[in-house]
């Protein structure tokens, strides 16, 4: 029946413009709504799970098929949220040089595959769209990846080639350094304006290859470049609103909301408390500042030891309504069809207090529900306008 519902779907995508009046509109008859429910019935996307990273720090395996207390993302966990297709993060520091970089996010590739190939019937690596639609499956979830930080492309663009074969659909430019790619939103040091002359290289053919050009973390001038120069929409895989966190450098202002809708573009809401409130990211930047004194790697585990030290007194905290609040920012300045998911789980040590897991989608979907979003528009905010993108950028 779930299958036959999304087939349905897709061909109304195919034949209507999102938000037509041709569009079925699921609320109009609602009697009782179950988000539990609901969030079973639709696509739910997900395009930032740092789940690789986290497991290759791990000192002992992890049975993802399995739930367990630690971490954000699991099986049972998944299933229970509604979570179709999670997008793993191969993620590289910004310490590791070219060479190690690339070695690494190989590494990491080589760990999701190994996931999918240990549960075939839970877990499954897809590379496009269209193994969505030919796959949907209620009980696996579909893994495809995107690279945070261009850094493993170490200065050559056949690497481009090499990480679109090995599955690679979306690239995060940079992370919290500037590289030979572009300048990065929280890096002092800005070393290109911008895209880079390499960078403006690497945007050619990523829309070339078909893979994703995700803007979060690059600086407010790397997106102007990409968007003067890309041929596709463009997505911010985990941000949120600058207008919500004034100071907050991670989230995106206004202009390039604006901007990115445009461009068709979708921003994806990163549900780390830090994203989130204004106290919340004052909090986190100067945690930052203290550990960029101390020359300390965020994410490492010496930076997660001593931002737990830290939150004592620099607490970070946040609700579901605050991510409801990016939401509605996304949908007032550029509208219902640029928003969606990027939950950054397993990347984040803080999180609203009711949204802990990937369980928990029908929390914001319940949310969403009672700010007055029709059930048509929290599908699209679920998966539809994210899928829509990759639709354009994968089958030109």
């Amino acid at each position: 029946m779930r299958l036959l519902l999304f087939i349905a779907f897709l061909s109304l995508v195919s034949s209507c413009k999102p938000g037509s009046s041709e569009e079925k509109q699921t609320n109009s008859s609602d009697i009782e709504f179950s988000a539990d429910k609901f969030a079973k019935d639709i696509l739910i996307i997900d395009t930032h799970i740092d789940l690789p990273y986290r497991i290759s720090n791990e000192s002992k395996e992890i049975d993802v098929s399995k739930d367990f207390n630690t971490g954000h993302f699991d099986y049972p966990k998944a299933i229970n949220g509604g979570l179709n297709v999670a997008f793993m993060s191969i993620y590289t520091p910004p310490s590791l040089d070219g060479n190690e970089a690339f070695q690494a996010a190989n590494s990491l590739i080589n760990l999701v595959d190994s996931i999918s190939e240990k549960f075939p019937g839970k877990f499954q690596l897809i590379y496009g769209p269209d193994d969505i639609v030919n796959k949907f499956d209620n009980e696996i979830i579909y893994l495809p990846l995107g690279m945070e930080n261009g850094s493993p492309i170490n200065n050559d663009l056949e690497n481009l080639v090499h990480f679109y074969n090995k599955g690679i659909r979306y690239i995060t430019l940079c992370h919290f350094k500037s590289n030979e790619i572009c300048d990065s939103s929280t890096d002092d040091i800005q070393p290109h304006g911008g895209l880079s002359e390499f960078g403006y290289n690497v945007v050619k053919k990523m829309n070339q290859l078909g893979i994703l050009v995700d803007v979060s973390h690059v600086s407010d001038e790397t997106v102007e470049d990409v968007l003067e120069i890309t041929k596709d929409p463009v997505i911010a895989s985990h941000s949120g609103c600058r207008q919500l966190t004034p100071g907050f450098p991670r989230n995106l202002p206004d202009h390039l909301i604006k901007r990115i809708g445009e461009n068709d573009g979708v921003i994806m809401v990163n549900f780390g408390s830090m994203f989130l409130n204004s106290s919340s990211a004052s909090n986190a930047n100067k945690m930052l500042s203290i550990l960029n004194e101390r020359s300390v790697e965020v994410g490492s585990d010496e930076g997660n030891k001593l931002m737990k030290e830290l939150e004592k007194e620099l607490p970070i905290q946040s609700s579901v309504d605050d991510i409801v609040d990016h939401i509605d920012h996304i949908v007032k300045i550029a509208g219902i069809d640029h928003v969606g998911f990027g939950s950054d789980f397993d990347g984040v040590s803080y999180l609203p207090e009711e949204v802990k897991n990937v369980s928990d989608y029908p929390v914001i979907i319940e949310a969403l529900k009672t700010r007055g979003y029709s059930n048509t528009d929290i599908e699209k905010i679920c998966g539809k306008n994210f899928l829509r993108v990759w639709e354009k950028v994968a089958n030109k």
